[in-house]
């Protein structure tokens, strides 16, 4: 009876022993192992944070073809599988026999059913197996720490983070371990293991996010200037993020985080090298996508090689930079501009080297402002101010490009330019170096204006004639005779001396009555007059528009510019004033302007020369080339004008020379 007695007392004793382990488990609640609570795939044994936003376990990828087992953190609350972090990501388990627990040295570890070691985290103080313990914080960082010293964090998954970055994570590099965290993907989408691309800060002179594949870049920011990265298409893109910043020591330790109030929230490497910015919708019940970089093809680090510009939408998207022209033009043409672009022009430094070889240094350098970029990488520090900085790059015989950045100040490169990119509303102003012969605006300026005034001079000549061809088929009103009796007494004057067929074509010229002439010419207008010869004043009465005019209903486009437009357009005819217009000299108006064009096309080899001009005038049926873009000049609204790829305006800065051109 006694014994009885005795064995359900210990029974009992046992009983309240193992309820008291059991409600210790649940104590320590679902987010933590300890060494005796170790996590079992086997019985589908997981971590939950306290807030129940990630969970820590065994699992395997959506639409995987296998059945490999790892472990790392998800989301638990949304119905799409999200993986944040990967432990065993190039070591699975082949079947459900994995265990998490607290290793004989006190790291976590993850052991497969032969008891094999598979992933452990590796810290090499030494402390004791009971002395650890692992918690799943409610942001999604898993943490081993030492119970012997206030709970001391030994080793956290934040510091080795996998493809995503989340709401407290801190990446950077290390300028005294020269250590780096960096993101890195996936290899495919249903595969957790090492993948090609990785992302992070890179630690230049002044620092910005990249991507590499391989190692090799394929994507960067832009400097950091203390509120932005420059590089960005959308400066502010990541002005959103809730307590984003970046610190650097200038020694070589930069950190960037962010913390965000909500943790349903995360940027992600994905296997093709894209960061996505993504947040929960939970009306949606998916994630949605905001920022993402690379966003346009142009992103794509060195697309148009050295000394090459990238355009946006524009086609071809890759540009020389003004005084460079492309190393391999068969291949450039063809699309692959990988090879860049080369100087048309040396340097004043070079030209210097070659004193003794008989050449001579000549004038000095300038620089050619490009607006609206993103500037190249490698850029390199100077305490120069902004006034200063130009002298301080041609002083340089290395500097080939300098900017200032009020956050940054001077910045200088040396070498080759690369990944250069024109935005269309953010970007800084670029200057670049170039030879002085390169700066040279104003001869090329003339010859771009003579040009079109000549043609528009020659097509009013023209047209004039026409125009008299029209008159003269109308009878004259009986009131005045004036200009017959003029012609009659020209044609005295002439007979004596002209031979008939030159009688015949005297004849055939049109006879306009004076008020037409007053009229189409307001008047005689000095506005309207193209210049003098020995026969006396020349007056337009075409167009009714001065070639250097302004018009807004032809978005500022001058004569030349606009009947540049009306031909591409197909409305060539419209150029003529209705008031002369006749629907039967269409095809007439239409071949004189043709001719026009041909004589104020860009490349003077191209124009044709006066006695070709003549015989297109007078050959009937005769088939005309197409012409070329003429040598015009887009006149633009000072707003435009300070943005325009054309625009370009000399200025001095301590004997620099600067040429303006707004990038687009």
């Amino acid at each position: 009876m006694v014994v009885s007695v005795n064995i359900r007392r210990r029974f009992g004793l046992l009983l309240v022993a193992c309820t008291f382990l059991l409600s210790l488990r649940l104590c320590f609640g679902e987010d933590r192992i300890t060494f005796s609570t170790p996590i079992k795939d086997s019985e589908s044994e997981t971590l939950l944070c306290k807030s129940g936003i990630f969970r820590f376990g065994f699992f395997t990828p959506v639409n995987s073809t296998t059945r490999l087992r790892y472990v790392g953190i998800w989301y638990e609350k949304i119905p799409i599988q999200t993986v944040v972090w990967v432990a065993n990501k190039d070591s699975p388990i082949n079947d459900s026999s994995g265990v998490i627990s607290i290793y004989q040295d006190g790291n976590l570890a993850v052991t497969d059913g032969r008891k094999r070691l598979v992933w452990s985290t590796n810290v090499s103080v030494p402390v004791a197996p009971n002395a650890t313990w692992v918690q799943l914080m409610d942001s999604g960082n898993l943490m081993l720490q030492d119970d012997r010293n206030n709970g001391e964090i030994l080793w956290e998954s934040f510091k080795h983070p996998y493809d995503s970055f989340m709401p407290r994570m801190t990446l950077g590099t290390d300028g005294r371990t020269g250590g780096n965290l960096k993101l890195t993907s996936w290899t495919s989408h249903d595969d957790p293991s090492t993948g090609n691309y990785t992302a992070g800060i890179a630690p230049f002179t002044f620092p910005e996010l990249l991507i590499w594949k391989n190692n090799v870049p394929t994507w960067r920011s832009g400097p950091w200037n203390g509120q932005v990265f420059i590089g960005l298409p959308n400066m502010d893109s990541l002005l959103f993020l809730d307590g984003f910043n970046l610190n650097s020591d200038n020694q070589g330790t930069i950190s960037m985080s962010y913390a965000n109030d909500s943790f349903m929230y995360h940027f992600n490497l994905d296997p093709e090298g894209i960061i996505y910015q993504k947040d929960w919708s939970t009306s949606m019940r998916s994630w949605r996508i905001g920022v993402k970089f690379p966003y346009t093809d142009c992103d794509a680090y060195g697309r148009c090689g050295r000394f090459g510009s990238c355009h946006a939408g524009e086609n071809p998207p890759c540009k020389c930079v003004k005084g460079f022209v492309p190393k391999n033009n068969t291949e450039w043409n063809g699309g692959n501009w990988s090879n860049g672009c080369m100087r048309k022009a040396p340097l004043q430094c070079e030209r210097q080297r070659n004193v003794s070889n008989g050449g001579g240094g000549g004038k000095a350098d300038g620089f050619l402002k490009l607006q609206k970029m993103k500037v190249p990488i490698s850029a390199e520090r100077s305490e120069a101010s902004e006034q200063v900085c130009p002298k301080v790059c041609l002083d340089n015989c290395s500097c080939t490009a300098y900017a200032y950045d009020r956050g940054i100040g001077c910045m200088l490169w040396s070498g080759d330019l690369v990944d250069m990119q024109s935005f269309l509303g953010s970007g800084i102003d670029l200057f670049i170096r170039v030879a002085h012969s390169e700066l040279k605006t104003h001869s090329n300026l003339a010859v771009m204006i003579a040009a079109p005034v000549i043609g528009v001079a020659l097509i009013a000549a023209v047209c004039v004639l026409l125009a008299c061809r029209k008159y003269r088929k109308r009878p004259a009103p009986a009131k005045d005779r004036s200009a017959e009796l003029m012609f009659k007494r020209m044609e005295a004057l002439t007979s004596d001396n002209e031979s008939a067929s030159n009688q015949i074509k005297l004849k055939e010229l049109p006879l306009f009555e004076f008020q037409v002439l007053a009229t189409s010419t307001d008047s005689f207008s000095l506005r309207n007059k193209l210049g003098q010869g020995g026969f006396g004043p020349v007056y337009k009465i075409i167009s009714g528009r001065r070639n250097s005019s302004s018009h807004k209903e032809e978005n500022n486009l001058n004569l030349l510019a606009y009947a540049w437009k009306l031909w591409n357009d197909g409305e060539a005819a419209s150029l003529a004033d209705p008031a002369v217009f006749d629907k039967c000299f269409e095809k007439e108006i239409e071949k004189c302007v043709h001719i026009g064009l041909l004589c104020v096309q860009e490349v003077a080899n191209d124009r044709p020369n006066v006695s070709n001009v003549i015989w297109m005038l007078t050959t009937e049926n005769m088939s005309l080339a197409d012409p070329k873009q003429p040598a015009f000049i887009v006149r633009r609204g000072a707003s435009e004008a300070e943005s325009s790829d054309q625009s370009s305006q000399k200025v001095s800065i301590n004997d620099v020379s600067l040429t303006a051109v707004t990038g687009r």
